[in-house]
């Protein structure tokens, strides 16, 4: 009897894991984006996320025979801004890093925007966008001087520096 209720516990159990379904879309699942009515590929998908929203004038989901996945319209508001983006190139951390530190072969932290970057495989950032980079040795810093003495830090900045006027926080982008 034992043995009985313990096989139909883990046959139940089973069956009840089994159920359940991670929700992680695969490669090709993912939804087309059109932005003015061009279509995004995988390579420009970054472009996508740098779009600001107030730049952005509509947003429509599409449900589409052609598209099972899904598709989504974004309009702009300036349409010239799409050209821009589509021109401009798209620079790797390693690019980046190559441009501040020449020939820099040590153990490298990247900071993008104060948040730091576990994985470093898929990341472009539109030159455009690229503000500030900022190189720090691990050994000048509280925290990294004993975990990482040799490693650098590399900050980039894709937002404006924030200015303090009177007490307040002003955003200004500076040109």
């Amino acid at each position: 009897m034992r043995r009985a209720i313990t096989a139909m516990l883990l046959i139940i159990g089973a069956a009840s894991l089994a159920q359940n379904k991670t929700a992680v879309a695969a490669p090709g699942d993912q939804p087309v984006y059109f932005v003015d009515s061009v279509q995004i590929n995988e390579a420009n998908m970054p472009l996508v996320e740098h779009i600001a929203p107030q730049e952005i004038a509509s947003l429509q989901i599409g449900n589409n025979p052609k598209y099972p996945q899904g598709s989504i319209y974004i309009t702009l508001k300036d349409h010239s801004l799409l050209d821009k983006l589509l021109k401009d190139k798209l620079l790797t951390l390693a690019d980046i890093t190559e441009k501040n530190m020449p020939g820099q072969k040590k153990q490298i932290i990247y900071l993008v925007d104060n948040k730091m970057l576990t994985d470093t495989s898929g990341i472009r950032i539109p030159s455009n966008y690229v503000k500030n980079v900022k190189v720090v040795k691990a050994n000048e810093t509280p925290y990294f001087k004993t975990t990482f003495p040799k490693a650098v830090i590399v900050m980039i900045s894709t937002k404006p520096e924030e200015m303090h006027i009177r007490g307040g926080l002003v955003a200004e982008d500076i040109e």
